[in-house]
């Protein structure tokens, strides 16, 4: 199953190949292959934010129907970029966690080398951090409804921030890395947080 998801993934990095590489040329490191491999999985990443974005808003209410009228405007808008959040659950756990048992280094070592596993999932997890990112600056209203407020929302502005700029920062030095590894490995609650939204906006919490 994991191997199926590694080829999938590899098949479509010939179409962002060159856009990640002129990405990666202005990011200041001397480890070019990694920058580079992680560049491509980054704009995977958000091109795959945007399509499952674009599907739920043609598909939603054709398949969700009359439960789906009944909501609130704000949360029939935080439907489509909630949604977003499910597929990073999957996708990045099926890097990171063969990145964390093949880890060969001790756990509490500091510097080790880096597992391709490791980059990909990087890539893939601060792309969807980056789309999360905007989401939350443009739908700034909806976002606090959904959420609990400002407070919540102030609070996942900065893990965003703090991740997209130390992860790869750390990873292209070799730095923290099974620590890093189990970060992303956390992307997997983002199913059960999400699916847990849905379930009380369609009063499914019962069931």
């Amino acid at each position: 199953m994991l191997d199926a998801v590694h080829d999938f993934f590899q098949a479509l990095e010939p179409y962002v190949e060159a856009p990640a590489r002129a990405i990666a040329a202005l990011y200041p490191t001397p480890n070019r292959v990694l920058i580079d491999q992680f560049f491509i999985y980054f704009l995977l990443s958000l091109c795959f934010c945007l399509c499952m974005f674009v599907t739920s808003r043609v598909f939603t209410h054709a398949i969700v129907g009359k439960a789906y009228d009944k909501l609130l405007p704000s949360d029939r808008r935080t439907w489509h970029t909630n949604l977003v959040t499910f597929w990073p659950a999957f996708a990045v756990t099926a890097f990171a966690l063969p990145a964390i048992v093949e880890f060969d280094v001790s756990m509490t070592s500091f510097a080790s080398n880096v597992s391709p596993y490791t980059v990909k999932a990087c890539g893939l997890a601060i792309g969807y951090m980056t789309w999360d990112l905007a989401v939350m600056l443009l739908n700034w209203a909806d976002q606090c409804l959904a959420y609990g407020g400002k407070g919540a929302m102030y609070l996942f502005i900065v893990h965003h921030l703090l991740s997209i700029a130390l992860w790869p920062y750390a990873l292209t030095r070799g730095l923290c890395v099974y620590h890093i590894n189990w970060f992303l490995v956390s992307e997997a609650t983002n199913f059960n947080m999400s699916l847990r939204w849905y379930l009380v906006k369609l009063d499914k919490t019962a069931s």
